[in-house]
């Protein structure tokens, strides 16, 4: 047990430990809030300060103060705690919702006898089961933990700050091990990150063993419905077109992949038939359809074969073997086959064996839908898209056509009662967003229940979204449509058939608000986690889009889970809080000080009158004023994102600065300054080797300057911290480099630890001066990657690498721009908290830079058991140790000494960990007499 000696204002803490551990000492009042934050770190050769290196024994002293300098006078209220082997736990999911939407693409859904399977995609990829009442039942993909070792294609890589084995995500983004679309692909999609799918079917065997699942887009996809693969390659046989489009307005000329839009497995589940190749992949123009239907062995993984019409773009006609516009393709128990033949006003069916057998003629047919229990036959009509002017003038049918055209389904008698026409209806209310710069397939998407007590229909639309082309076309019209949040209303919908109507019992959107209150998914998997000490809430940052900026923030009580909203003054592009609850809000030249309960405006003693403050990044976004801006020398970089910034306990702020340009002179004094003279503008310090991009400049709690460029050579950074003793920590993009080897991702960076104006890094290949080869340091250089290329650290206390993800990282395949980023922290200890995004980890590490303990391991949303029931899936499973189980988390905040947040995009959640100790020991200074002495002030 520790023994505690006082003598006035000094409090002497000592103890032994049995053999090296970490050890965490905190003042604590005697409701349990930490006054004061002394000491947490690893014992031994690098134990950090104050504690002693290489000794069991320790001894550190506190001065009586609080966290922010003042003396603590109720001594009798004080608790001193020593803990011992810092032991992570997951508590609970937060801000999840199985049924919120990711992406734009209509999700998929196929019934089987065992519920309804949904796939959807934007960068990273989710299958899920929900039953037939719309209740979620479990994750198919990402893979359970227990099941990823049997799925057969996946990479694996031995990781050397673990040497455990790993499966490798694919795709720019890194954020998927899907490898049938464009979320496998390094140069497509960059952006917002791709899918995995276009189209998916499921076939399940009567004996309810495992079931077959194919996903298609570049390539099939083959996994099984108990989370594995079933035995066979993942990864199946090239099933995806291609055609050179030409140039429309803004888009240049380039090779688009299209993938099939409709997907059916015969009976049996050998074969995979697809249909739907329509090229309409940008708007306006490039238009176009494959007017014929693929067949693919599945388990054989051969290449698809032609199996009905032809799968050219203009040998199209109205034979019957030919189609013109194939919109869908179904089966029935027999294995007959139905085509929607969109153009033709007709469905067509067929043996298995490909022979015609009959013609079901409708109009318009988008979908063709075959009930599996009594063989009724549903065709829906809405507008299908990507038709060529050619189809158009073959049947001299205008574009007009569709002004008027009525969305409808109707019912028909199955094959062997005649195809009699039951009723026609329309089609049930889809919220179906048909406009924008990119469009992907089917505009909507419906699927039959065939196996629910009446008829039931889910059905869901595409979603509009602003990409990158559109804000190239429209600019502040886009960033203004973006910012909205409109995505009420766009889940999936379950509706019934009641008589002749047909009902809504399920609005998935309206089930996403009631439990998470905003249904608007986070643009770029970006949820930046803030922590705020004067309410105990945890805030969330989602951005308006491509405008890189925030102007509400979502609320999150982790004891209740309860969320709510909060608008904010501006736009703004980051935020901070400090350790009395102040918010700081930011763009690239200015941060503006706020009261976070009422959003008054507290004004920097050293700071300035600013009109229209916003960040906004082409315009629009919300504008306020400023009483007393903190200025600062930023501007927007070519990816908007300024990398950071931090207030330590004692009010000490550092911010990152984009400013790459010298300073520029306007009429009233200097445009960009640090300093406070209005005739000295900022110029930054050059050397041999410096890069130029990101800078960090720190103010005291005044707002007067106390530290300029701090870390001069620094580039692209995704987090900056600053600590009680004024030390700074960042992550930076510089890919760590051992021996003067590379880690081998080079979409990671490196955190690092420098004393203000005593470090720097030098670039070989980017300085603004070059840096001649006399002059290179001898020895091995520390970096390999990021936008300093090779360089070498000067001054760093230490640096911890296979950190984060940055695209800005590479040039390979088109890339080096990208508006995924990731983000660490640290807390009032001090210690960093590190995504290891590949890893499937977070790294906590200490003072010195020692990893303390990491924090979780590969798994999904049903992996790992809370220690607070509520909030998570309902069939969590042990996966042991912290049971935190991740797949691409990149974004953390924390709650010191008490919780870690990590937003995990690959399970669409945000994990509530509690930061608890394998022993704790606590003495009341109550309890200890008073050796005297006189405080000294």
């Amino acid at each position: 047990r520790p023994v505690v000696r006082r003598n006035g204002d000094d409090v002497t803490i000592e103890f032994e430990v049995r053999a090296f551990c970490d050890v965490t000492v905190a003042i604590e009042d005697d409701r349990g809030r930490i006054v004061r934050h002394l000491a947490s770190g690893v014992l031994g050769p690098n134990a950090p300060a104050p504690f002693e290196k290489d000794s069991l024994r320790q001894s550190i002293v506190w001065d009586g103060k609080d966290e922010q300098g003042a003396y603590v006078d109720e001594k009798d209220e004080i608790v001193i705690r020593v803990s011992l082997g810092l032991n992570p736990q997951f508590e609970r999911s937060l801000f999840w919702s199985p049924k919120k939407r990711i992406g734009s693409y209509p999700p998929t859904i196929v019934a089987t006898a065992e519920g309804m399977y949904v796939v959807e995609g934007l960068g990273v990829d989710h299958i899920r089961l929900f039953d037939r009442e719309g209740d979620y039942v479990r994750t198919v993909y990402p893979f359970p933990r227990d099941k990823v070792e049997d799925v057969v294609g996946l990479d694996r890589r031995r990781y050397p700050q673990s040497d455990e084995e790993l499966p490798v995500k694919y795709g720019f983004q890194q954020a998927s091990l899907l490898q049938s679309g464009t979320s496998n692909l390094n140069a497509a999609a960059k952006y917002h990150g791709g899918w995995a799918a276009t189209t998916m079917a499921v076939w399940t065997p009567e004996d309810g063993g495992p079931g077959r699942i194919a996903l298609a887009y570049h390539y099939l996809g083959r996994l099984a419905t108990d989370g594995t693969s079933g035995d066979l390659p993942h990864k199946g046989p090239r099933v995806a077109q291609e055609k050179m489009l030409a140039r429309s307005g803004y888009v240049d000329q380039r090779r688009r992949v299209i993938g099939p839009s409709s997907a059916a497995f015969s009976p049996d589940g050998r074969y995979v038939y697809l249909t739907g190749y329509s090229y309409l992949q940008r708007h306006p123009g490039n238009r176009g359809t494959w007017h014929g239907v693929y067949r693919v062995d599945y388990a054989e993984g051969e290449e698809p074969e032609v199996f009905l019409g032809t799968m050219t773009e203009n040998d199209f006609g109205s034979e019957n073997d030919q189609f013109m516009v194939p919109t869908s393709v179904a089966t029935d128990p027999e294995g007959r086959i139905y085509v929607s033949d969109f153009m033709n006003d007709r469905i067509q069916i067929f043996s298995p064996e490909g022979e015609y057998l009959q013609t079901l003629e409708t109009d318009k047919p988008a979908r063709v839908l075959v009930h599996q229990r009594n063989g009724e036959v549903y065709v829906f009509s809405w507008p299908a898209r990507g038709i060529s002017n050619e189809v158009y003038r073959h049947v001299n049918l205008g574009r007009d056509y569709w002004r008027n055209f009525e969305n409808t389904f109707s019912r028909y008698t199955g094959f062997a009662d005649g195809l009699e026409r039951i009723d026609t209806y329309p089609l049930p209310s889809i919220r179906a967003d048909l406009g924008g710069m990119v469009a992907f397939g089917t505009p909507m998407h419906v699927e039959l229940d065939s196996w629910s007590e009446r008829p039931r229909l889910w059905v869901v639309g595409e979603k509009g979204r602003v990409t990158a082309a559109t804000v190239s076309y429209w600019g502040q019209r886009s960033i203004e449509q973006e910012a909205a949040d409109n995505w009420a209303g766009t889940g999936i919908r379950i509706f019934e058939l009641d008589g002749d109507e047909w009902k809504l019992i399920r609005d998935f959107s309206r089930d996403v608000a009631e439990k998470v209150v905003r249904v608007r998914p986070p643009d770029f998997a970006r949820q930046r986690l803030f922590w705020n000490p004067g309410d105990e809430r945890l805030y969330v940052a989602e951005d308006s889009g491509f405008g890189k900026s925030f102007r509400e923030l979502v609320r999150i009580d982790p004891d209740t889970a309860r969320i709510d909203t909060v608008p904010l003054p501006f736009d703004a592009e980051d935020m901070a809080f400090d350790i009395n609850g102040l918010a700081y809000l930011r763009t690239d030249e200015v941060v503006v000080r706020y009261d976070s309960q009422t959003w008054r405006e507290v004004p920097w003693d050293y700071g300035e009158h600013r009109r229209n403050i916003q960040f906004s990044s082409i315009g629009g976004g919300k504008r306020t004023d400023a009483i007393s801006a903190l200025a600062t020398p930023g501007r927007r970089p070519v990816n908007w994102s300024q990398g950071g910034m931090w207030v330590s306990p004692i009010g000490k702020l550092a911010v990152s600065c984009t400013s790459r340009a010298q300073a520029r002179e306007r009429e009233s004094g200097v445009r960009h300054r640090v300093v406070l003279e209005e005739t000295e503008p900022y110029t930054p310090q050059l050397f041999p080797g410096r890069a130029r991009w990101q800078e960090i400049h720190v103010w005291d709690r005044h707002g007067r300057l106390i530290h300029e460029d701090s870390v001069p050579g620094s580039t692209v950074l995704c987090g900056v911290g600053i600590d009680r003793e004024g030390d700074l920590y960042i992550l930076a993009d510089s890919t760590r480099a051992y021996n003067g080897k590379r880690y081998f991702n080079e979409m990671t960076g490196t955190v690092l630890k420098f004393t203000p104006g005593e470090g720097r890094i030098v670039s070989r290949d980017r300085g603004v001066v070059p840096l001649s080869a006399e002059n290179y340091p001898n020895r091995p250089p520390e970096a390999r990657g990021g936008q300093t290329r090779t360089a070498w650290v000067e001054g760093a206390h230490w640096m911890f690498g296979g950190a984060g993800w940055f695209g800005f990282n590479t040039a390979r395949a088109g890339g080096g721009c990208d508006c995924w980023r990731s983000r660490f922290t640290i807390d009032y200890f001090a210690r960093s908290f590190v995504p290891e995004v590949g890893h499937y980890s977070v790294a906590v590490l200490d003072t010195a830079g020692n990893v303390i303990v990491r924090v979780g391991r590969y798994g999904n949303v049903d992996d790992g058991m809370p220690l607070v029931k509520e909030g998570g899936p309902p069939n969590t499973r042990s996966i042991g140790g912290d049971e935190v189980a991740l797949f691409h988390a990149a974004y953390v905040g924390t709650h010191t000494d008490r919780r870690l947040f990590i937003h995990d995009a690959g399970n669409a959640r945000i994990v509530s960990v509690k930061l608890d100790y394998e022993t704790t020991e606590t003495v009341a200074l109550k309890d200890v007499p008073d050796q005297g002495g006189e405080r000294i002030r």
